[in-house]
């Protein structure tokens, strides 16, 4: 169990320095922290820039072909379930993979909603202290709210889920959708 705690504990670390404070400190590098919505739009197009690199990387691993089919199975039967359709394989593979609260869909929304909620805190930071953040400060700040960006990136995407027929909705969740062509694959019947 000490193996697995540290493994957490690394596997964390590593996901915090590569998903947060590497965009920021790329985005320092570029804008100097004046303006802080181009400061945000740099370190989110860096996270998701980053995002995109690493889920694309781990789909060239062989063995994680199987996990996006089982993905994607799993995608198959939340849609027969929400139709009230019969939870078999045969009932199920008539539907499809791409589903849009899918939790890939989730983490390209928090890279998006983080934009305008770090831009909005950096700004009252800025006007409040009179200088814009330093790079520790501004990880520290945005750190500090990133449960309130995950909740209400939540609240998007059931939102978007409960809204999915609506023209406005279908063109904000395609993003969401392309980026499962990455991560979600036709199931097997066995699968499903």
């Amino acid at each position: 169990s000490f193996i697995l705690i540290g493994t957490a504990i690394f596997a964390m670390a590593l996901g915090i320095m590569v998903f947060f404070f590497v965009p920021l400190a790329i985005s320092s590098l570029f804008n100097k922290g004046k303006d802080a919505v181009a400061f945000n739009l740099v370190a989110g197009a860096v996270r998701v820039f980053l995002f995109l690199i690493y889920v694309w990387g781990i789909s060239l691993f062989g063995e994680f072909k199987r996990v996006f089919q089982y993905h994607g199975a799993e995608h198959k039967s939340i849609f027969a379930y929400e139709n009230n359709a019969e939870l078999t394989p045969e009932s199920v593979s008539r539907f499809s993979t791409f589903h849009p609260r899918c939790g890939t869909s989730f983490i390209l929304i928090v890279a998006l909603f983080a934009i305008l909620i770090y831009s909005f805190s950096d700004t009252i930071y800025t006007i409040s202290a009179g200088v814009p953040p330093t790079l520790i400060k501004r990880f520290l700040l945005h750190f500090s709210l990133l449960p309130f960006v995950a909740g209400g990136s939540y609240e998007l995407l059931k939102l978007s889920g409960r809204t999915r027929d609506n023209s406005l909705t279908k063109i904000l969740i395609q993003p969401g959708l392309w980026l499962q062509r990455i991560t979600t694959k036709e199931p097997t019947s066995a699968q499903m």
